[in-house]
């Protein structure tokens, strides 16, 4: 039912069908009768008559407030929109010649980044040719730009070769996490 979309839903007089299977508000079934008695009893209780499944047979219809359900609907799609959020992945390009500052020019944004939720991918495009012998070091800039952010984010996948770039994945930590790493710092 959540799947359909609102305005694919028949409602009240939208509905053509002479007999409806009928179900009330508290969700029990009345049983298929005529479409004009279901909506009279709709309309007795100030609900409205909704067609839930309009490919059934017979067509099943519900006695529902429809404003509270386009309204519960339009907040259900919200949340997971805003869930969705966090799947979202920033990336961050790093080079071997990356000077201190500009790696902690880009912890920054990272760490802003973390303010939004996003998880950030941390790469460094491999070097060709006679360059490829200081590929290694790509990996200890990945590590260094880590430990810049380490605040807020942990590594969710270590740095590694891919195929045409040396690359980590960074995820948010959790509060309880961060509290974790926090005890562990005292600790020691």
């Amino acid at each position: 039912m959540e799947e359909t979309k609102l305005k694919d839903l028949p409602i009240n007089e939208q509905i053509k069908a002479p007999k409806v299977m009928v179900i009330d508000a508290d969700g029990t079934k009345m049983g298929e009768i005529s479409t004009q008695t279901a909506l009279e009893r709709a309309k007795s209780q100030g609900l409205d008559l909704v067609m839930v499944s309009p490919n059934a047979t017979p067509q099943v219809c519900k006695i529902m407030d429809y404003g509270k359900y386009k309204f519960d609907l339009q907040k259900k799609q919200k949340d997971s929109k805003k869930a969705s959020k966090n799947l979202e992945m920033k990336q961050i390009k790093l080079s071997m010649k990356i000077s201190e500052g500009d790696l902690e020019y880009r912890a920054k944004q990272v760490l802003k980044f973390a303010e939004k939720g996003y998880k950030v991918k941390v790469y460094i495009e491999k070097s060709r040719g006679r360059a490829q012998i200081y590929d290694g070091k790509g990996l200890d800039i990945l590590r260094k730009f880590a430990e810049m952010v380490s605040s807020e984010y942990r590594i969710e996948k270590e740095p590694s070769f891919g195929v045409y770039d040396v690359n980590m994945i960074l995820t948010v930590m959790t509060k309880k996490e961060k509290e974790l790493k926090n005890a562990k710092t005292e600790n020691e």
